[in-house]
């Protein structure tokens, strides 16, 4: 369908050009036939209702939900690198998923949210936020959902805290050494 409604639009607006009528085909199209001719293919939520219940649906997985706008720049700059990871990492649903926020056509559920500037990509598991981006940082975005596929026990090893304890114990320990021998 996706193809179809394309090529309408590549000959509207040839003929539309060339009579000098104003364009107002894409006003008439559903927000979910644009997205997927900007290459979007992800999931669109509208309302609080909705995101509820992708939220709730994806159970442990890692949920990515993008609150972007049609005018900006960054939101359209990192779209083809979501789409991308969502499309290779189709296989595993019980993983990860992807959903979109148009956050002029989702106001409130965007306020919600807490997002005040585009791109907002948020991270969720189990119902809770659990990270979040603002602007277009492709390099964050990515080892974020890199993270949905490291191994348990490595995330736990890698955490600040189990850090933290860590560098604690090789600190005291080099010293009470040391006093043994005072």
């Amino acid at each position: 369908m996706a193809v179809h409604v394309a090529a309408l639009l590549i000959f509207s607006s040839v003929l539309h050009r060339d009579s000098g009528l104003p364009t107002t085909i894409y006003r008439s199209l559903p927000s979910s036939t644009l997205l997927s001719l900007r290459g979007g293919e992800l999931p669109l939520l509208v309302t609080e209702v909705d995101f509820e219940a992708a939220l709730e649906e994806a159970g442990s997985a890692l949920v990515v939900v993008d609150f972007f706008a049609e005018w900006c720049k960054p939101c359209k700059r990192i779209a083809p690198l979501l789409d991308q990871l969502a499309n290779t990492h189709a296989n595993r649903p019980d993983k990860i998923k992807f959903f979109k926020v148009d956050v002029d056509q989702s106001r409130e559920l965007s306020a919600a949210q807490g997002v005040r500037s585009m791109p907002t990509i948020q991270f969720f598991r189990n119902g809770e936020k659990v990270h979040e981006i603002v602007g277009g940082d492709v390099a964050a975005i990515r080892a974020e959902v890199a993270k949905a596929f490291q191994n348990p026990v490595l995330t736990f090893l890698r955490s600040e805290k189990v850090l933290a304890v860590f560098a604690a114990v090789y600190l005291i320990v080099p010293w009470q050494r040391l006093q043994r021998f005072a």
